[in-house]
């Protein structure tokens, strides 16, 4: 069966229209046409669409060191319910493991120094406080990457996609991993069967997930740099060798996986002060990559008590968050102006997870979901 064409409006009509759209519709809207696609990506779309259906957009930001503090959230539309956002809501502490689009967040109760029996670990909606605690994984093992991802809202259902090992001696995580699926339907654990044996000399760069249509993907580091793909449908993985100059880690300094308008794409600086380049996946089976963009910082717009800035997520199409040590940074690269956010201290750096998330409640889940 054809898609059905878009219909025969005035573009001021469609977007009137697509501003009141749901969250949950707006992917749906990006298929139906090339055109849609591009207005429901543009900044000046979203901040409108936010602002109509009350919908929280941002970043929570944690650092990578073993402190307490909790995971800061930096809003990117500004609107009052944003900065109220945080996760004061959970019992006690935690460090953020995973985070879908839609604003459900995989969390660890953490202290420092405390046993691994005695780790909680949770799933939550932060703009609504909902919350609940689900069984452990293997608490005694190491975990190298986590992530999750959203399978329908009606019921709710997701899964969580857990790599570990038993060792922490790095000498010995070079190639033997094991995999671990939590299913919101069955509300249990279960470990495949295959031990993952990564190429010889592959590690896990970033312990958070890329989720991009189902599928998972973790930018692994060696001499070349591959990817491990994770299609949590069909529970299958995958690695594939990104091709010249992605794979080449004297010609780009800096690489980040990273989501543009639905598509997989790597954000590259061939050093701390040159242009950006963003390269998308054009075709997922046969990985076909192609440099989209190539992105200017005006480095004197920039704070100037940060020594560099390093590109961690796309806002929107026209949109980038740049972090700092200290401050985040949301540079539209189109009109060449830049709205800063002041971050806790922290050291060791910042991971971020993305949040867009509406205000309804999560239903048809389990009685276990508090609040």
């Amino acid at each position: 069966m054809e898609p059905l064409a878009p219909p025969d409006l005035p573009p001021d009509i469609i977007l009137k229209i697509l501003t009141w759209t749901s969250l949950k519709s707006i992917g749906r809207c990006r298929v139906v046409s090339k055109d849609w696609n591009l207005i429901t990506y543009d900044s000046s779309f979203m901040q409108e669409h936010y602002q109509k259906r009350t919908t929280i957009s941002g970043f929570f930001m944690q650092t990578k060191s073993q402190t307490n503090l909790m995971p800061q959230f930096v809003s990117t539309n500004n609107l009052a319910t944003d900065s109220k956002l945080s996760l004061d809501f959970l019992p006690g502490p935690v460090r953020i493991e995973a985070a879908t689009k839609q604003g459900i967040l995989v969390c660890v109760n953490y202290y420092p120094g405390n046993r691994p029996e005695i780790l909680e670990h949770y799933v939550c909606k932060p703009s609504t406080q909902q919350w609940c605690k689900i069984p452990n994984p293997e608490t005694r093992s190491h975990v190298l990457g986590t992530g999750m991802v959203v399978l329908g809202s009606k019921p709710f259902r997701y899964k969580i996609v857990r790599f570990s090992t038993l060792s922490t001696n790095p000498s010995t995580i070079k190639y033997r991993c094991r995999c671990e699926i939590f299913d919101s339907k069955t509300r249990a654990w279960k470990q495949l069967k295959d031990v993952i044996l990564l190429p010889e000399g592959n590690f896990f760069r970033f312990a958070s997930a890329m989720s991009v249509c189902g599928t998972l993907y973790w930018l692994l580091t060696n001499h070349n740099n591959n990817v491990l793909a994770f299609c949590v449908d069909t529970e299958r993985w995958r690695v594939f060798e990104l091709p010249f100059p992605l794979c080449n880690r004297k010609y780009f300094w800096y690489r980040k996986l990273v989501d543009y308008r639905g598509r997989l794409a790597m954000l590259c600086m061939r050093s701390r002060t040159s242009d950006m380049q963003l390269w998308v996946m054009e075709d997922l089976e046969t990985k076909a990559w192609s440099l989209r963009l190539t992105i200017c910082i005006k480095q004197p717009l920039l704070p100037k008590d940060e020594p560099y800035y390093f590109p961690h997520a796309f806002v929107c199409s026209d949109v980038l968050l740049l972090m700092g040590a200290h401050t985040a940074v949301l540079y539209n690269f189109k009109s060449s102006t830049c709205v800063v956010r002041e971050l806790l201290e922290c050291e060791g750096g910042q991971q971020t997870f993305p949040i867009l998330s509406d205000l309804e409640l999560v239903g048809g889940m389990s009685d276990n979901f508090l609040t």
